[in-house]
Formats: C-alpha cells, sequence, structure tokens
C-alpha cells in the first residue's frame, strides 16, 4: 500500500438498475451479480480490491432487495462488512454522503475508496501503485479520482481533463465533460482527456464537507436516513436499512461528479495503471473481452454460422445465428435482445418504457428479495414476490385493486392503525388508493402472490 497513509476502508456502490445491460441484467439479478469474468461477477471482482493489504472494513451500499445476494457473496468471500440497505435509488452522491456519515462517525480522518461494482481492472498491483499516488494527495486535502487513458473514442463514459500537476504523479482537475456525442469524443480523445472511472479517494470527513457545501439538500436528506437506519446482525457484518427519504424535504439524486466534483476546487485526478473496463453495457462486455473483430464473441449454448463481429449470449435457451455482421442477441429464460451494435445507445430508455409499462408490480421494486411476474394482460398482473426478513415498506396506493396471497412465511399488513399478520395461505384484499405498510418482522422471508387489478373482478 503506500506509506502515506495506515488503513483506507472501501466504499462499494452497488446500485444502478442495468438497463444498458438487459436482458441478463434484470431485477432479480443486477449486473454486478452477472457472472462474467471467468464465471465470477463485477461484484467478486470489487471484493478482491476490497481485500488487499491495507484495506479496513468495506462499507456497501446497495437496494434493500439486493441484499440476500450480497449476503451470499460476502459470506462465499468470507468478508466481513458494513452494509446499507436503501429502499429507494437516490443515486451516487446520496450513497457516498451514506458512506462519508457512516466512516466520520468512527474517524473523520478515515479515507475512503469509492469503488463502483459494475466495473472490472485486469491489474491489482497496477491498481495498488495507483492507489498509493491517490492516497498521497487524499491526504493533502483532495478528492482524488481515477482517470483511463482511453483506447477508443467512447460516449457512453465522462471525460477528464488535466491541470496543474502536484505531484506523486497527480494533477489538479482543469476541466469534466459529460458523455459526449460521437464527434466530441473524438475530439477529446485527441486532445489528450482521460476517462472519468468513477472511482473517488479522500478524507471522510472532506466528503462530508464538500457534500454540504455543493449538494447539501441531498447531503441532509443522507444524514436522516442514516440517523433514522435500523440495524440486523448477520454473520457478514451488520446490515443497516436506511430510512426512506423524506418526502417533505425533497432533494434532486444527483451524480457525485455532478453534485460535488464538477464543483469542488480539490478536484484532483491520478492515471490508473491498468486495463479497465465498465461492465454495465454490452458495448464494454465486448471490449473488455479484447474478442477479434471478425471472430465475435460468443457465451453460453450458442452457434454462429457465417457471423462476425457480433456478440452471442445465453444463459440458457439454445441460440443458432446465421449471417449475422456487427449485432448483439441476448437470450434469457424471459426476454430476448436483438440488437445492432451501432444501436445499443437506445436500449436503456427502451428497457425504462418497459418497466414504466409495468407499473402494476413497481410497488415491488423497493423490497428486500425478489420478483417475478408469472402473467400480464391489459387488466390483471400476477406476480410472486419474495420478501426478504427484516423488510418493511410504505406501499403507497394506487389506481389498482389488489389480492395479497401469502405462501410462505409472515407477512404483517398495516392499515392506518390496524396491523393484519398474514400466515401461508392467508389472503386481504386492497382496495384502490389504499396507502398500506408490508412489514417482515421473522428471520425468514415471505412469498407472496400479487394480483393486481384495473377493476374488481366481477363475481360469480
Amino acid at each position: 500500500m503506500s506509506d502515506c497513509q495506515p488503513v483506507v476502508r472501501p466504499v462499494i456502490l452497488c446500485g444502478g438498475s442495468g438497463s444498458r445491460l438487459w436482458p441478463v441484467s434484470r431485477f432479480d439479478r443486477p449486473k454486478p451479480f452477472v457472472p462474467m469474468h471467468d464465471g465470477r461477477c463485477s461484484f467478486d471482482l470489487a471484493l478482491d480490491l476490497a481485500r488487499l493489504p491495507g484495506m479496513g472494513k468495506p462499507i456497501i451500499i446497495t437496494s434493500a432487495h439486493t441484499r440476500h445476494l450480497v449476503q451470499d457473496h460476502l459470506a462465499n468471500a468470507a468478508v466481513v462488512a458494513e452494509v446499507f440497505l436503501e429502499t429507494t435509488a437516490c443515486n451516487t452522491a446520496f450513497a457516498i454522503a451514506i458512506a462519508a456519515e457512516a466512516a466520520f462517525r468512527h474517524d473523520a480522518k478515515t479515507l475512503l475508496l469509492v469503488l463502483p461494482a459494475d466495473h472490472w481492472i485486469e491489474d491489482l498491483d497496477g491498481f495498488e501503485r495507483s492507489l498509493a499516488q491517490a492516497l498521497c494527495i487524499a491526504n493533502l486535502g483532495f478528492l482524488c479520482v481515477f482517470g483511463i487513458v482511453p483506447d477508443r473514442p467512447e460516449t457512453q463514459y465522462g471525460y477528464i481533463q488535466r491541470g496543474e500537476a502536484l505531484g506523486h504523479g497527480a494533477a489538479r482537475v482543469a476541466c469534466f465533460a459529460e458523455k459526449p456525442d460521437v464527434a466530441k469524443a473524438v475530439d477529446l480523445v485527441r486532445d489528450g482527456w482521460l476517462w472519468n472511472a468513477g472511482n473517488f479517494i479522500g478524507q471522510a470527513q472532506l466528503f462530508r464537507q464538500e457534500l454540504q457545501t455543493h449538494a447539501p439538500e441531498v447531503f441532509k436528506a443522507a444524514v436522516a436516513a442514516f440517523s433514522g437506519s435500523e440495524t440486523v446482525a448477520t454473520t457478514g457484518g451488520a446490515m443497516h436499512l436506511l430510512a426512506a427519504p423524506n418526502a417533505v424535504n425533497p432533494f434532486e439524486p444527483l451524480p457525485f461528479d455532478v453534485a460535488v466534483m464538477e464543483r469542488t476546487t480539490l478536484a484532483a485526478v491520478v492515471i490508473l495503471s491498468s486495463r479497465w473496463a465498465d461492465c454495465g453495457t454490452w458495448e464494454a462486455v465486448w471490449a473488455q473481452s479484447q474478442t477479434d473483430e471478425d471472430a465475435g464473441l460468443t457465451v453460453g449454448p450458442v452457434q454462429a454460422h457465417d457471423t462476425r463481429a457480433s456478440l452471442l449470449w445465453s444463459d440458457g435457451p439454445q441460440v443458432v445465428a446465421l449471417g449475422l455482421t456487427n449485432m448483439v442477441v441476448a437470450a434469457t429464460a424471459d426476454g430476448v435482445l436483438v440488437a445492432e451494435r451501432n444501436a445499443l445507445s437506445a436500449l436503456k430508455p427502451v428497457v425504462e418504457k418497459q418497466k414504466t409499462a409495468r407499473v402494476a408490480g413497481a410497488h415491488l421494486s423497493s423490497f428486500g428479495g425478489s420478483r417475478q411476474l408469472l402473467h400480464q394482460s391489459a387488466s390483471a398482473a400476477v406476480w410472486l414476490a419474495t420478501i426478504c426478513a427484516h423488510s418493511s415498506q410504505q406501499w403507497a396506493g394506487d389506481s389498482d385493486a389488489r389480492h395479497l396471497l401469502v405462501l410462505a412465511g409472515v407477512l404483517s399488513v398495516s392499515k392506518k392503525q390496524d396491523t393484519t399478520h398474514l400466515q401461508a395461505g392467508h389472503s386481504m384484499d386492497l382496495a384502490p388508493g389504499q396507502p398500506v405498510n408490508l412489514r417482515v418482522d421473522a428471520d425468514h422471508a415471505a412469498t407472496v402472490l400479487v394480483v393486481s387489478f384495473k377493476r374488481w373482478p366481477a363475481l360469480a
């Protein structure tokens, strides 16, 4: 590690919808948990970085519905971490504010290393060398970010321009540029700009200070969510269910780059001495694989004939491709993507629109656990939901009527002042517009069949 500091606490950000990696990345298994690298997922690779010499206890920020995945991977890696569970996705500025608050309350000068869980870093030795440089600069009172020397113009990444040299291989950040169009990306690469890797290094007190200065609403909401959190002890360390952000004090959920790094005068950059990839897009999967352009990339039960420059992926269904050029085909048990590679930038809005159309099950998205759509028609939808132990969520009423049937476990349903405990085999009807609180207090998950109706079904 570095002579400049003793211990660093890794902060693993494990959120995001993974829409750009659909259909492999889904609600039940978002992109950090999709096996890609010799059968390992990018969350496991982040844990590798968190176990480097000199690292302290990791802080993990994730969604409540992925808690069981995080718990399983921590157990498999024999890592004990402090985990914070979001009931609502609030972007990276909020997540980093939570981590900074947690570390600050132990030691204000704790150094934090922010690691997105969907990145891939090839050379751990090179990473350690770059980290040692960044930590020295962080100890001088800067917020440091890793920059990547581009090997191509890329429209899916932000860019950084280096300014005045600071020593230790670092420089001040002269300017940030958000995701550019193709022509602008070509110019930025030509002019020596770096990709923004989204890894941040700095003291906990400095993260708090700059968030409080440049994003006060986000900081205030994060401190309130942290202070109101509920703690559950697990074998992989403490899990804290964050209080839901207060609707009375709304804030804009901003990326940390936009909220702080583009506004602070204390931003510095160090070049990362390793091959790097953001694993959140199909193009990034292609680039990381170093696949020969003509040969293409195939994963899973795939047969390719007279096919070039194409990515073919299956995690179950047999895929046969004939005469394809410059295409992406990805197949799972319940979704298939067929797209030209140069059209992939449109994937995220299409998938987000699809999610919005399925409003009948949207109320389940913040629970710890998983869900599966079993049936959907113009008038009704049927969901199978697994709600994890010690989960609690306010369910605002909407225009749908609902019928809940508990298949396993115990589900507590609170309406105003009345609470009903539904055991396996018990059910309840919820009228349109009726807000409720759903809670699992036991150490075991509850499995619930949810039927949503656009109108009450007619009785025979």
